[in-house]
């Protein structure tokens, strides 16, 4: 059969042009045009299936493929083409089955050999295949990269494996060949080094790697510091103190803002008992004496006091360690107030101090003192701005230990805005994409009025959320600091929060489109203007982010294998670990499994009683499936000034981001009912272990992250099951109570819709649109079977058990929804927010705008979902 050599080069040399210059139809026209003159050329049905592939004809593609793969082709060129359309479509099996028949029909072509084995590496999880072609390889090329290749296999083996004798096995034959590959003098770069000494100190012979470190092996580390590291690491798990403290010493001496040498010496001192603060003092001192500016120094007697003290207050039952000290006072205000008089002016000062605030409450007023002492009424200036705002965010820390006075809380917020509105002339002219010199103080403003609204709602009873003045205030406040610097990421992030509990879900993909989220973040931070949007946005705004968000996880498929393919060829030992844990960490992602089920409940929704189209929704779906999710949502993105950060304050504590396992475990049995209400046939589904997640909802919700509105659906779910299971002759005779039971149920959800805050108002009336549709499948179930052979009618109702019209369970869902579509009517009105200008806003002159766009913002995305759940009453009305 004709390969690559067999075909003219006048002849394929177009072809390759045309796909390199992005001309694929011109390809695809070159390449059928010359199989007409040699149709058995591989090499032209394999650029006949790239170019089909980047027409966007992925099938056709992959058939060709499948025709190149059959005649087992050894040409590069040819398993090159075919490569990169399987690459695309995420085939790696295609690609290591091509790639083995190739090298097994060539085992001296090394060239196939390296590709059948990236082929392996690229598909993951395939270290076995891989440990035996690398050996393969070894054995043929005596290459030491071949050797370090199955080396790394078994290694990764060992550590991968849950069987310890196989893991014994396997760590004793990695150890064995790469000590004798030291001693052959094959290991020749760092990341070998590195390699050599993981094998090592995962299991605990740190000795051993010590004396690899000292050996000329250790001369491999690329800088001086990295082999320094590399001892202070070992001598400190060997418990050589005092080396590990001599080197540490070494190090800050000629780089005094080294953190981590700082905090291997204090680990150090601290396990000793051997005082510490001559060294940290005589570390100051050489950086006062030639001028430096570095921090290391003052943090790190901050930090050893801090160890110091936790060391004091533990009670562990163990014999206290004797501190060289007398005074053992802890951090002092001293301390603190001398850091802040070198630091004050570095945007990092606060965030610096604040994890050594928590002093005694006598020290406490010492250092309230001190800073309420700084805060001048005189004029800000660029000189005086940054140490003002770090003093006044030390004693913001302070307010938040105890009950805010509120009136003394208002004072401070109406003199944060007005200290602001002395920068705004500070940012003119600046960078638009640059933070405004003033926006801390919007921040201090906006955590003060999150901080007092929370204590009322603790201490009073709790208004529904969008009549919520101090909530309301801080939008407004947020907001309006945009006007003035429109790249100010984090006040745009507090807004998350507040809007998301406001049900405002434009506004919140506005916020998340400014600022352009990218790859991995679409990962960790989609949850800030995704969360709930499947209850509280139009369909098709939801289904547009849920998918944007949800292009990473296609990425990992692509780019990852491409990176660890990058890892082995070029020897980079030390990431292969890194890239299986990313790539693992998204495939498992929670929010990937929370999206799929958010796409899955808007699109089930919309097709209310519609077997087959339910039945194609929900069919494939593994979205919700229990395993161990890998939570990668990033929680500390947002500002925290004290011990919450704003989703905390508006949600709870601990309720922001939410706990999702009892949400997907009560979306998961929503999705099993379903299938069985479309399938009639209880006997295919695991009936009992659904229900014992639901138990498992509706009496540990809470703990699981459920509230109440989740648990109710957890019980009527399982009512619904309870109803199914029943025996066909009792169908009728033993259910209808409980029917009619859950048609009064949904019933007084629809009287009841309006709740606390919209975003309760939203999920519930969400909540009651599933039950509706499962309670009308369940109906047309019953119907079906107690009647299983119905008069043929020329209804068009794709259900497969449509009920007749004098049917008195169709009379009750259209009555219900009849009901639902009234009270829609009457939403807006009891849903009506006013947002009141405080009066120390009111002097901004944009304050009028802002607060018309607030008010716009919300009255239309409440209208929005509004007008499309009628819309879809209206045509579930059509199809009952």
């Amino acid at each position: 059969m004709a390969s690559i050599t067999d075909v003219p080069e006048h002849r394929i040399r177009p072809i390759y042009d045309a796909l390199d210059s992005g001309s694929p139809r011109q390809a695809l026209a070159l390449c059928q045009k010359a199989l007409k003159k040699q149709p058995n050329a591989l090499i032209l049905k394999s650029l006949q299936a790239l170019a089909l592939d980047r027409l966007g004809r992925e099938d056709e593609a992959l058939e060709v493929c499948e025709e190149v793969k059959k005649a087992g082709p050894t040409d590069e060129a040819v398993l090159q083409g075919v490569m990169m359309v399987w690459r695309g479509c995420g085939k790696h099996k295609e690609i290591i089955e091509a790639y083995e028949t190739a090298f097994s029909k060539q085992p001296r072509n090394e060239e196939l050999g390296n590709h059948f084995f990236m082929a392996l590496v690229r598909a993951g999880g395939e270290y076995a295949r891989m440990q035996q072609t690398a050996m393969k390889l070894q054995k043929q090329f005596k290459s030491p990269r071949y050797l370090f290749w199955t080396i790394m296999t078994i290694w990764v083996q060992a550590k991968q494996t849950t069987d310890e004798q196989k893991k014994k096995l396997m760590t004793t034959l990695a150890e064995r060949m790469i000590v004798k590959a030291g001693e052959e003098g094959k290991v020749t770069d760092y990341e070998s080094l590195l390699l050599y000494l993981d094998i090592l100190t995962t299991q605990n012979k740190h000795a051993e790697a010590l004396s690899l470190v000292l050996s000329p092996l250790g001369k491999l580390c690329k800088l001086p510091v990295d082999h320094s590291r590399h001892l202070i690491t070992l001598h400190a798990q060997l418990h050589h103190w005092s080396e590990a403290i001599s080197l540490s010493r070494d190090i800050l001496r000629s780089n005094p803002d080294d953190w981590t040498a700082w905090e291997s010496y204090i680990t150090g001192v601290v396990s000793t008992g051997e005082d510490g603060h001559a060294f940290v003092k005589e570390i100051q001192e050489q950086v006062v004496r030639e001028e430096g500016r570095v921090r290391g120094p003052w943090l790190a007697g901050l930090e050893l006091e801090k160890r110091l003290t936790n060391l004091r207050n533990k009670q562990n039952g163990e014999e206290p360690i004797e501190v060289n000290r007398a005074d053992e006072a802890g951090v002092t205000p001293e301390m603190i107030i001398d850091f802040y008089t070198r630091f004050n002016g570095l945007t990092s000062c606060y965030d610096d101090l604040r994890p050594y605030l928590a002093l005694p409450p006598h020290h406490q007023s010492q250092v309230i003192q001190h800073f309420t002492s700084l805060i001048s009424p005189n004029e800000i200036t660029v000189k005086t701005l940054r140490p003002t705002l770090n003093a006044e965010k030390i004693l913001f820390y302070y307010s938040t230990l105890a009950a805010l006075d509120e009136q003394a809380a208002m004072t401070n917020v109406k003199r944060y805005m007005e200290k602001y509105k002395e920068t705004i002339p500070l940012g003119e002219g600046q960078d638009p994409r640059s933070l405004h010199p003033g926006d801390d103080y919007v921040m201090l403003a906006a955590y003060t009025l999150l901080y007092l609204q929370r204590q009322t709602n603790e201490t009073t009873t709790r208004q529904p959320i969008h009549q919520q003045q101090h909530l309301l205030s801080t939008l407004l406040t947020l907001e309006l600091s945009l006007h003035f610097s429109p790249s100010a990421h984090p006040l745009k992030l507090l807004l998350f929060p507040i809007y998301t509990a406001l049900a405002v879900p434009p506004r919140l993909l506005s916020l998340a489109n400014s600022l352009s989220i990218k790859q991995i973040q679409h990962d960790t931070l989609s949850y800030l203007s995704t969360d709930h949007l499947e209850s509280t946005s139009t369909s098709l705004d939801a289904l547009r982010a849920f998918y944007t968000t949800t292009g990473i996880y296609e990425s990992n498929h692509r780019e990852t294998p491409e990176m660890k393919a990058m890892c082995w060829k070029w020897g980079t030992w030390s990431q292969v670990d890194g890239f299986d844990a990313f790539e693992a960490r998204l495939e498992k992602s929670l929010q990937r499994v929370v999206t799929r089920t958010q796409i899955e409940r808007v699109r089930a929704l919309d097709c209310f009683g519609d077997v087959e189209g339910l039945t194609h929704v929900l069919g494939d779906s593994k979205a919700g499936d229990e395993t161990e999710w890998s939570d990668n949502r990033d929680v500390d993105v947002m500002v925290k000034l004290a011990d919450m950060n704003a989703g905390e304050l508006v949600f709870g504590r601990k309720a922001y981001p939410r706990e999702r396992k009892g949400w997907l475990m009560l979306h998961g049995c929503m999705r099993d009912v379903l299938l069985l209400l479309c399938d009639h046939d209880a006997s295919r589904f695991h009936i009992e272990e659904v229900m014992g997640k639901l138990t498992v909802v509706e009496t540990e919700g809470k703990e699981m992250g459920c509230d109440e509105d989740e648990m109710y659906v957890a019980r009527f779910l399982a009512t619904v099951l309870r109803i199914m299971t029943t025996d066909q002759q009792n169908a009728t005779d033993g259910s209808e109570q409980e029917i009619t039971k859950l048609f009064n149920d949904i019933d007084d959800r629809i009287r009841n819709t309006v709740q606390p805050s919209p975003l309760n108002t939203f999920t519930h009336l969400t909540h009651t649109l599933e039950l509706l549709h499962i309670l009308h499948l369940l109906c047309s179930n019953i119907h079906a079977r107690t009647n299983p052979n119905p008069p043929k009618t020329k209804s068009k109702s794709k259900s497969k058990s449509a009920m007749p019209h004098h049917h008195p369970y169709r009379a009750k869902t259209t009555t219900a929804l009849q009901a639902l579509l009234n009270r829609l009517d009457s939403l807006p009105r009891e849903m009506e927010v006013s947002v009141e200008v405080p009066q120390w806003l009111k002097g901004f002159e944009k304050m009028g705008r802002v607060k018309m766009d607030v008010e716009t913002w919300i009255r239309e995305a409440w209208g929005a979902r509004a007008s499309e759940v009628k819309e879809w009453v209206q045509k579930a009305l059509k199809a009952v």
